[in-house]
């Protein structure tokens, strides 16, 4: 019983840490202008168009932040979304932010609630400085691909590293000093 008091806790603590990571807003300040769902379009074509986020207004070269740690999925220029970052959070949960002036991360990057993943602008389909912030989930089978690639990359990544640490210390540049792990009367 005192175990499962235990996890409990552990549980509990681990659930509010995580919620106290999080960031409620991709900036500081701004106004929602937009959220997701019916609206219409604000190029003037007079129909009602369907919006995918949520826009806050901000000045240009407004600081934007990660709303959950991650890793940076993309970084770039894409359509209508102008600059994008899009940060992968785990089992296939992707925030999006976009219309940047400025992209300050890269692909593969970590990335935690305080670190500024670019500033705010009014780049692609826009019609003036703000951030537009979108949340998605990868359909089951992308997610299984996104699973495999990662897997992929680590274990290269891991062989990589063996293979330079075993060369290392064959070539005598790394390792641990052999006096640590050879007995002392061995050159007598």
């Amino acid at each position: 019983m005192k175990v499962l008091h235990i996890i409990c806790t552990f549980s509990l603590l681990l659930t509010a840490a995580t919620a106290l990571a999080a960031r409620t807003s991709p900036v500081d300040g701004g106004v929602l202008t937009s959220g997701p769902g019916l609206r219409l379009d604000p190029f003037g074509s007079g129909r009602m168009v369907q919006h995918s986020g949520w826009d806050i207004a901000v000045p240009t070269g407004t600081p934007v932040y990660p709303t959950q740690d991650g890793t940076v999925y993309f970084a770039g220029p894409y359509k209508g979304y102008g600059n994008l970052v899009v940060v992968e959070h785990g089992q296939g949960v992707l925030t999006l932010y976009g219309h940047n002036s400025e992209i300050l991360v890269k692909p593969g990057q970590r990335v935690d609630t305080k670190t500024i993943i670019a500033r705010a602008g009014s780049t692609g389909r826009s019609t003036g400085p703000h951030v537009h912030y979108e949340v998605r989930q990868l359909p089951a089978k992308q997610r299984q691909e996104r699973r495999e690639q990662l897997t992929a990359e680590l274990k290269a990544a891991v062989e990589e590293r063996l293979d330079q640490l075993i060369a290392d210390f064959e070539t005598g540049k790394g390792g641990p000093d052999p006096g640590s792990y050879l007995p002392p009367d061995l050159d007598e």
